[in-house]
């Protein structure tokens, strides 16, 4: 069972260092390790394949049809989540705002949306730039972003300032040593082994779901309106295109963060894109921890 949850470790850890919802330094001298643009639009469909039903449940608790609010979808990415939130407020929040610091994906972004959005590059944690922002937004969305952050609580706090009194702050993120797969091998557990390492190398917290809430009670300008957790489960197929999208990338990082030699991230892949699609390999996904804050009417 050990070596079940650090297959299961190194995989999501892998996953959702691949995620772009991250905010990198800047896009020519970045520590995000991995590609953005189209390959990180191509990550990102297959997570919003495998979690994407809760993303948009969450924010359908929020965000009602034909509701005049301004939006902004922090760390967008692809756009893909912010595709989902135009389609459901409908043309009277139009446009939202896409805030990321990779110009790539918010090309990438552009092309989804077109005049629906505007599209902001941005680092969360420069409290300086966010400022121009401060009061702007009745709804704020963040999945998987606050884990790759070196210092998550001034991010929140930069999130809050952004929010208008009474406003909502949509926050999604994982639990990564929840996650399991019911078959493994020596070869998940060294994999696993090594994404540790580079994760803390980036100064982040893949286990950050699991003290979110606690986090939140640093902060009286918010209170938690709904909080609970989701599961998801991969098969064999989902898990290969997950992780056949990786793993080739992760071999610069392995090999000079982790020490890792290039036969052995080969043997990694090999390992991956075997999986029988016909077999009972289940990967079961981290857990995700949701919070849903509201944003305290500060003017009384």
């Amino acid at each position: 069972m050990k070596h079940m949850k650090l297959a299961g470790v190194f995989i999501l850890s892998l996953w959702y260092s691949l995620v772009d919802q991250t905010l990198a330094s800047n896009d020519e001298k970045s520590n995000y390790l991995l590609s953005v643009g189209d390959i990180g639009a191509r990550r990102l469909e297959v997570m919003d394949r495998l979690i994407g039903a809760h993303t948009r449940d969450a924010i359908k608790r929020v965000v009602q049809s034909k509701e005049r609010i301004r939006i902004a979808d922090i760390g967008a990415g692809d756009g893909s989540v912010s595709s989902f939130i135009a389609s459901e407020c409908g043309d009277e929040c139009l446009p939202i705002s896409l805030f990321d610091q990779s110009t790539k994906q918010l090309e990438t972004a552009k092309e989804k949306l077109g005049e629906k959005a505007l599209y902001i590059r941005l680092d969360i944690l420069n409290s300086e730039a966010v400022t121009e922002y401060t009061g702007q937004f009745d709804v704020i969305h963040v999945r998987c972003l606050l884990m790759h952050l070196a210092n998550p609580q001034q991010a929140l706090q930069n999130l809050i300032n952004m929010l208008a009194d009474g406003g909502y702050l949509i926050l999604q993120e994982p639990i990564t040593s929840s996650a399991w797969a019911n078959q493994h091998s020596e070869i998940f557990e060294a994999m696993n082994q090594a994404l540790l390492v580079i994760g803390k190398f980036n100064g982040g917290d893949w286990d950050i779901g699991s003290s979110l809430e606690t986090m939140i009670e640093d902060f009286k300008e918010v209170s938690i309106t709904a909080s609970w957790n989701s599961n998801s489960t991969a098969n064999a197929k989902e898990t290969k295109d997950l992780l056949g999208l990786g793993i080739k990338e992760l071999e610069v990082p392995a090999t000079n963060i982790a020490n890792i030699d290039i036969e052995e991230v080969e043997k990694w892949y090999r390992t991956v894109m075997s999986l029988d699609q016909d077999s009972a390999f289940e990967y079961h996904l981290p857990t995700q921890s949701h919070l849903i804050l509201k944003k305290n009417n500060t003017k009384f």
